[in-house]
């Protein structure tokens, strides 16, 4: 018996090596390899810590070729990009080949880690089976091929194991089975961290479905969560800094693009018809709702959370999932793998199913699958990487983007490259620094470069160029197709680039590249603004008035009088504070030295004991119109018919104003004349509310601007005063040393909580003085984070010794 199972193993392990080989062959000659949306981010991650550990350093902190330095092992989990390096390694440092033997070895060790389970659960070869179909069920596929979340597809080597543990202590109650669940989820974890939160909601759902068939177990669900805490816990050396000072998702809600019809889902002729979308199953979807209504015991709490997960998916689905807190995070569609290896292992429990039913089901799912050989064969054309990646570089024109560049690129494409001009800036032949890069979520400047983006899909020329000159970069290349502003004048563009300094270096039917040329390889900037915008909706304003300088910290008070003084004009929207009477005190005194305080009415705090909006004594009540804003009564003006709301519009939810000294402009509203403009306490003093601001970015409205600048007194599109100055500058392992002849210099590297020395922030940009100043590289709360791990090890030993006292207890009382 024991030979029959080597043998077994042993062809097993040659079969999964064949198709291993022949899988990478289709793949290196299908002409668009390495493919998908965030491949090449993972593989410069991999190609950066294989270059780092080469030099020397084994955990690399800052990479300054991207958004203007980014701490690109922080907030990403390390495991993908050190498995990348050393596949890199074993390769010759040939990234291309590393990511084909990442396929193979990805591929070779989930098969093996389904063949474990059926090992262990005693059905060995529909384990070995199932770990081969598992690899190429169309959403893994899509993972790999489309998506590029090379992370994702190393969490299927895990994932498989993870949930088996889970059934195996349901059913065996096994106190090792809780170290297992405990260790697989801190790798889980490692791979990546918010596929892992994806995961516990997953085993949540499956543990109240568990309770429900099964009754009284409470005790074993509460059990396996608190093996997965301390799993969660054990990671605390990563989870802890990549958590701290992470980049705001406020902005970046994504998650109604994770959910999608039910026919698309189930449709497998989609594929067929080359629309690349996330695919559930119709096999699998089938297979689910037999095992939910035909298997009994073990299996059927499986089957019943992956039919759950699959109609949180849907635009139904949606509707529930988004009352609940988080929900942002719930990105529903990348689920369906989850689902569908709790269908997977379901399918191994149910050992009552007749062979020939399970073999039916297993030619479903295969039968399934193919369709989904677009990602693997591609388009057959055997072009090389290098090639392709020269092709991509000369039609772009960043081939010749980086030859002029200096310091810094700006691609200003909204991501049209996706991962792969992230890479070819920073990688592709000479190393280039840029303000943008992949993997938004490790950018301090995120803020930023989505102001960058906006400013080009509305054709604000003066805040692109500018702005691009404030994150240093010398080199700006435009799609032009990415403007969305109907009629814009490329005359307009010229003109404002030229004014900057940029000369139009070349130019094709979909790019336009620019540059400015400094005669410095490093250089920063002094910048004199006439206004400050504080709030996090301050940045609009700048937009049309790029002479507003953006902050990156809401609440005022941060901010001293002296400081603000500098300015003529303060711009709060949408602001912060601690402490409200200092806050006004600190608004009545910038007004009594004549800076102009406007006040945006929408969403001023809330008072918590009057539960209304009111600073200053001026209150916002809320109102909403349909369509466009009624005949607006402006002093100087008279009334004004502004346009109606853009499309996606057409319910405005905003303020009105009570309690103004003067009144400076109304509207009527169910025969009530309504306040939304004037002052309070002086003259410099000015509330405005209809969120007009706003408006006016979407629209231009002509009407709209006359008010705008009626209460901000700075010309739309003034510059502010930028002065280019030299740098010198040195990067080494643990620290930057920058030298300056001048004071307050934007140095346009970001600024990191991890620097140490005499720096300042302002916009999320490092600021230095004249001399040499030393930045030195720290860690971020390293004794909490190690703390954490180190407690959650000795937790975990605990945990299970407990366990396993408790469990040969009972093993005796049996006896």
């Amino acid at each position: 018996m024991k030979s029959k199972k080597c043998i077994a193993w042993v062809v097993y392990s040659i079969l999964l090596v064949v198709i291993a080989v022949v899988l990478v062959l289709v793949v290196r000659d299908n002409g668009i390899y390495p493919s998908g949306d965030d491949t090449f981010y993972h593989i410069y991650r991999g190609e950066y810590v294989y270059k780092s550990i080469k030099s020397g350093d084994f955990f690399p902190k800052l990479d300054k070729n991207w958004y203007n330095g980014v701490e690109l092992m922080r907030f990403w989990p390390p495991m993908c990009a050190y498995v990348m390096a050393f596949l890199d390694m074993l390769c010759g440092g040939d990234i291309y080949a590393g990511y084909l033997a990442y396929i193979v070895v990805t591929f070779i060790l989930s098969a093996l880690s389904f063949a474990f389970v059926g090992e262990r659960i005693g059905r060995p070869y529909l384990g070995m089976i199932f770990g081969i179909v598992w690899y190429f069920m169309p959403n893994n596929l899509y993972a790999l091929f489309a998506e590029g979340n090379l992370p994702r597809v190393f969490s299927m080597i895990i994932l498989p194991l993870f949930i088996y543990h889970i059934y195996d202590f349901q059913e065996r109650k096994r106190a090792l089975s809780l170290m297992h669940i405990a260790v697989s989820f801190f790798f889980l974890c490692m791979c990546h961290l918010g596929y892992a939160g994806m995961i516990i909601v997953s085993v949540l759902i499956y543990l109240i479905v568990y309770g429900i068939v099964n009754r009284k177990q409470f005790v074993i669900s509460v059990k396996i969560i608190l093996s997965i805490l301390l799993g969660f816990m054990m990671a605390g050396f990563y989870v802890i800094p990549s958590l701290t000072n992470a980049a705001s998702t406020d902005s970046f809600d994504k998650s109604d693009a994770f959910f999608q019809s039910a026919f698309v889902s189930l449709n497998p002729v989609g594929r067929v018809n080359g629309v690349a979308a996330f695919y559930f199953g119709l096999a699998a979807f089938l297979i689910i709702l037999i095992g939910a209504v035909g298997s009994y015991g073990r299996s059927i709490p499986g089957f019943l959370t992956a039919l759950i997960i699959f109609f949180l998916t849907t635009k139904t689905g949606q509707l529930v999932v988004k009352i609940l807190p988080g929900h942002e995070m719930l990105w529903m569609l990348r689920f369906i793998s989850i689902a569908l290896c709790f269908m997977f292992m379901s399918l191994m429990y149910w050992d009552k199913l007749k062979k020939k039913v399970m073999a039916v089901l297993i030619a479903l799912l295969v039968i399934d699958i193919i369709p989904s050989y677009k990602y693997i064969v591609g388009e057959k054309t055997k072009v090389k990487p290098e090639k392709r990646l020269e092709s991509i570089a000369k039609n772009s024109l960043l081939d010749k983007a980086k030859e002029i560049c200096d310091q810094r690129i700006a691609l200003l494409d909204l991501s049209t490259l996706d991962a792969t001009g992230a890479y070819m800036t920073a990688s592709y032949g000479d190393s280039d620094m840029s303000a943008f890069g992949a993997g938004w979520e490790a950018a301090v400047t995120s803020d930023n470069i989505v102001m960058l983006n906006r400013a080009v899909e509305e054709g604000y020329f003066p805040y692109i160029f500018d702005r691009a000159l404030d994150l240093g970069c010398d080199t700006v290349l435009i799609r032009m197709d990415r403007i969305k502003l109907k009629h814009f004048s490329l005359g307009v563009m010229e003109e404002t680039a030229t004014a900057q300094g940029y000369e139009l270096v070349a130019s094709n039917s979909l790019y336009r590249l620019y540059h400015r040329e400094t005669g410095y390889k490093y250089f920063g900037n002094v910048t004199e603004y006439t206004g400050i915008g504080i709030g996090k909706d301050a940045r609009t304003i700048s937009l049309a008035y790029p002479d507003v300088m953006e902050t990156s910290d809401p609440n005022i008070n941060h901010y001293t009088v002296s400081e603000l003084s500098k300015y003529k004009v303060v711009y709060l929207a949408n602001f912060e504070y601690d402490d409200r009477e200092l806050a006004e005190t600190h608004i009545k005194n910038l007004a009594d030295a004549g800076i102009r305080v406007v006040i945006l009415a929408d969403r001023i705090p809330e008072d918590k004991t009057q539960r209304i909006n009111t600073f200053l004594g001026v209150s916002a009540q809320r109102i909403e119109f349909e369509n466009g804003y009624p005949l607006l009564n402006v002093r100087n003006y008279g009334w004004l018919d502004l346009d109606l709301f853009p499309n996606g519009y057409a319910k405005w939810n905003t303020y009105y104003l009570n309690g103004l000294d003067d009144v400076y402009g109304t509207f009527v509203d169910n025969d009530l004349e309504l306040a939304f403009y004037g002052t309070k306490y002086n003259d410099n003093i000015v509330f405005l509310a209809l969120n007009l601001p706003y408006y006016f970015s979407l629209t231009r409205d002509r009407n709209a601007e006359r008010i705008i600048a009626d209460f901000l007194t700075i010309p739309a599109e003034e510059l502010p005063n930028r002065k280019i100055v030299p740098l010198d500058i040195d990067f080494e392992k643990d620290k930057i040393i920058i030298r300056s002849d001048s004071d307050e210099v934007n140095t346009t590297l970001s600024y990191h909580d991890i620097y140490s020395g005499r720096v300042y922030e302002s916009n999320n940009l490092t600021y230095v003085n004249a001399g040499e100043t030393v930045i030195r590289l720290t860690t971020v709360k390293p004794y909490l984070s190690y703390g954490m791990t180190l407690a959650g090890i000795v937790l975990l030993a605990c945990y299970v010794y407990v366990n396993l006292k408790y469990q040969r207890k009972i093993d005796e009382s049996n006896h």
